[in-house]
């Protein structure tokens, strides 16, 4: 029954790693953007951007490979999931035995959190790899450490710190757990728990370069497109976008997420007494202790920083921290006993490939039909203005795939291509543009030509003033909406109102 549904789970999810429907959306097209620049021009890119860049140089040679069309872009990270899956088989075999290793292979390759971001031009699925391998080197670090495990784990540690600034939440934690774990050991355990401190910090070495790139995104970016959430809010979603609720509106994602909280629980709290028996009791007992030790305390400091510094959250920051989480759920499942696993394995996957298979065919923007509108009855001079400029990325990369003529800007203090956002004190230069002077300049350019506003008021920093440029840019013209905003089907979603001359 474990080798069955392993296999059915390996084989579906990766074809769905592989396979999506939607064009690309705000942050995928971004990253194309950024990514197809000269790579000594891709730091400054990101300076206002906010990311380090390990990512964004991979896939600027990715590109220069195999192109930068959809499927060619997102197919890195889908190698990169498909290529943590052996990873996690060797994770799950050496946390608890083959049997383990098979659980853990089938649980990660069924995970519609692991396929939604396996199927985006994005550095998550990157994160979880490079998190198993981390595992790995530590693991055998526990043992014995020598000189070349030092050095990978030095490596896997500064090459997460310059994928995403969310894995120094995870490297504090590992220094934190394992240095007071070391404070309560003796003898070699102490010098082989301390060893794993330090050699998680050393990784900070790869990224002192990157340093005053990151001190200057600090001070100036930050996520202006979203508040902050509470901290139980966050875990909340969390587990619920682990089966695909969160983005895609899939509810039944909320009891896969529920199921991988109950076989945790049993992980770090369980004991197989038979096979259609498990105790669970209120000590916790050996297995996963350290690594749902890491993931609760790397979380909660994230938690608490983005509180404080009123940061927003996405699920897809917990990138750093599900592998772990998904290693415990495999070990959680092994101690439910025969009966067990052969009733909870099989749901879990099963849900997980429903949820993956909704995440994989999902649209994630409405940029391609808003495209398609403009690209069909506009006439070559006519100017299509964003607003507010987070809409430009995804449909400008498709109005320039089918070579439209018409002219582009965004809503901002001054005129910009739509091709990058710059999110260098965001909020405040919003704030201060005149939406009236805005709509006047916008009016002088288009002249007699139809103007195209893609709008929507649902973005943090921006306001309502969206909604006033379709009357503000509507004086003498005729105003027809196109599209509306269809936020039950799209994740990005806006609306298409055209301005045409009197």
């Amino acid at each position: 029954m474990l080798a069955a549904c392993a296999v059915m789970a390996v084989a579906a999810g990766a074809v769905l790693r592989f396979w999506t429907v939607s064009d690309l959306w705000l942050d995928e097209a971004l990253t194309v953007n950024i990514a197809s620049l000269p790579v000594a021009d891709i730091p400054r890119a990101l300076r206002s951007d906010g990311l380090p860049p390990l990512y964004y140089v991979m896939l600027h040679f990715w590109m220069g490979l195999f192109g930068e069309g959809d499927v060619a872009v997102r197919s890195m990270s889908g190698v990169f999931s498909v290529a943590t899956l052996p990873v996690a088989w060797l994770a799950g075999k050496r946390c608890g035995g083959p049997r383990v290793g098979v659980i853990l292979v089938a649980t990660v390759a069924s995970c519609p959190f692991l396929v939604r971001y396996a199927t985006e031009a994005r550095m998550y699925s990157l994160l979880s790899l490079l998190v198993f391998c981390g595992w790995l080197v530590v693991s055998v670090m526990g043992e014995r450490p020598r000189l070349g495990q030092v050095a990978a784990g030095a490596v896997v540690s500064g090459a997460l710190l310059l994928t995403h600034y969310w894995a120094a939440f995870l490297v504090a934690s590992v220094v934190l757990v394992s240095g007071l774990a070391a404070r309560n050991s003796d003898g070699a355990r102490r010098r082989r728990l301390s060893a794993i401190a330090l050699v998680s910090l050393a990784g900070s070495v790869f990224f002192l370069p990157w340093l005053p790139i990151f001190l200057d995104q600090l001070g100036s970016t930050g996520t202006p497109w979203a508040g902050p959430q509470r901290p139980l809010q966050m875990l909340a979603v969390t587990l619920g976008d682990l089966g695909g609720a969160g983005a895609t509106s899939f509810r039944d994602g909320q009891i896969y997420g529920i199921l991988l909280a109950f076989t945790m629980v049993v992980a770090l709290t369980g004991r197989g007494t038979s096979d259609r028996t498990v105790e669970v009791g209120l000590r916790t007992v050996p297995g996963v202790r350290g690594e749902l030790a890491v993931a609760a305390v790397g979380f909660s400091i994230a938690a608490a920083v983005s509180w404080l510094t009123s940061s927003a959250y996405a699920t897809r920051y917990a990138s750093v921290f599900v592998p772990l989480l998904l290693l415990a759920a495999a070990v959680g499942i092994e101690r439910t006993g025969r009966t067990g696993r052969a009733y909870l394995l099989p749901v879990v996957v099963l849900l997980g490939l429903a949820g993956s298979f909704y995440v994989a065919t999902r649209e994630r923007t409405q940029a391609g039909v808003i495209a398609a509108e403009i690209a069909e009855h506009s006439a070559a001079g006519d100017l299509v203005v964003y607003c507010p400029d987070q809409l430009g990325p995804a449909v400008h990369r498709l109005l320039q795939r089918w070579r439209t003529n018409v002219r582009e800007v965004v809503y901002h203090p001054r005129f910009l291509p739509p091709d990058r956002i710059d999110w260098v004190d965001y909020a405040e230069r919003h704030a201060r543009t005149d939406p009236a002077g805005f709509a006047r300049r916008v009016r002088a350019e288009a002249g007699d030509w139809a103007i195209w506003l893609v709008h929507s008021p649902t973005y943090e920093g921006v306001g309502s003033v969206c909604d006033e440029l379709v009357a503000l840019l509507g004086e003498g013209r005729r105003t027809v909406q196109v599209t509306r905003a269809d936020g039950d089907r799209y994740f990005e979603h806006a609306s298409l109102t055209k301005l045409e001359p009197l």
